[in-house]
């Protein structure tokens, strides 16, 4: 992933993450259309190991929006970023 990951979330937890984003930017798939078999291919880790950190595919969206949200409010309160915002 390209932005700074939190240092207390698990390896295993940003491959899930990585592998969700990258079906759906990279494969082209409808978030619909991803299953939890996709998301361990592509992440290499197997079910049970995503069972183990997610109770279910929208519980692993849920968790990539926290990131993603996180991510944005920080650049929107770096100094000039947020200066800009109100000009």
């Amino acid at each position: 992933m390209s932005r700074t990951t939190p240092p207390k979330i698990s390896q295993t937890k940003i491959k899930l993450t990585e592998a969700l984003l990258c079906l759906i930017n990279e494969e082209d798939r409808e978030f619909d259309e991803i299953t939890v078999r996709d998301i361990s291919r592509v992440s290499g880790l197997s079910r049970t190991t995503f069972y183990n950190n997610f109770l279910d595919i929208y519980d692993l969206a849920f968790f990539v929006f926290e990131l993603e949200s996180m991510d944005a409010v920080k650049l929107m309160f770096e100094e000039d970023n947020f200066i800009k915002s109100f000009t």
